[in-house]
């Protein structure tokens, strides 16, 4: 099948610009008056050969270039699909340490409370780690190339948001049972004092006055 003339390239076009030439002079022939029956008949069969022989040449090249184009877009779509399978191991990857984790986690406010949490080196450690293992996936969502490897992207970020959320809450909590744990010194210190103050009156003399 002829290519297009969009997508010609400069041979193809040199090879038809001969062909049209050739057709021209055939057509000059015809019409020539000066010349015999007989030559314009040798004339025309020389021409046609030469337009034969570059039809056959613009075809083969045709050909050619089509499988070349074919073996191009072959090339292509195999990188294409090389890409796609690392991307689905790193996403199965992805997957794999954030079930390693064991939690899954929400991102929070920094505020002071937070940073007292994150005081403890170990859950720091911890947290630092899931937060690693979102940041890669938040990564990941803003290349990902098409809407459903991002929707699966964000599937996975907000299984790894909400242990982080419980997690911290658990701390906080424990942190709160230590502050109630506190206050009870409080009331030991109180009654303590009261204590030393009515010990102060068991050492006072009463004196009192016998009546006739």
């Amino acid at each position: 099948m002829p290519v297009s003339q969009s997508t010609q390239d400069s041979h193809e076009k040199n090879i038809q610009t001969q062909i049209i030439n050739l057709q021209e002079k055939m057509r000059d022939i015809t019409y020539n008056k000066e010349m015999s029956s007989e030559e314009k008949s040798d004339q025309k069969k020389a021409l046609q050969g030469k337009i034969q022989v570059l039809n056959s040449e613009l075809r083969q090249y045709q050909l050619q270039k089509r499988q070349e184009e074919a073996e191009k877009r072959k090339e292509e779509a195999s990188r294409k699909q090389q890409e796609e399978n690392v991307r689905a191991e790193e996403n199965a990857k992805a997957d794999a340490d954030t079930e390693n984790t064991g939690e899954e986690i929400v991102l929070f406010p920094e505020s002071d409370s937070s940073k007292s949490i994150l005081s403890n080196s170990n859950t720091k450690e911890h947290l630092a780690s899931l937060q690693k293992v979102r940041n890669d996936l938040e990564g990941k969502l803003r290349t990902a190339a098409s809407e459903e490897e991002k929707a699966k992207l964000r599937k996975r970020i907000n299984k790894v948001s909400k242990g982080m959320g419980v997690k911290v809450q658990t701390i906080k909590d424990a942190i709160a049972d230590g502050q109630k744990n506190v206050n009870p010194q409080k009331d030991i210190q109180k009654t303590t004092e009261k204590q030393k103050e009515d010990s102060s009156f068991s050492g006072k003399v009463i004196i009192t006055r016998k009546r006739d």
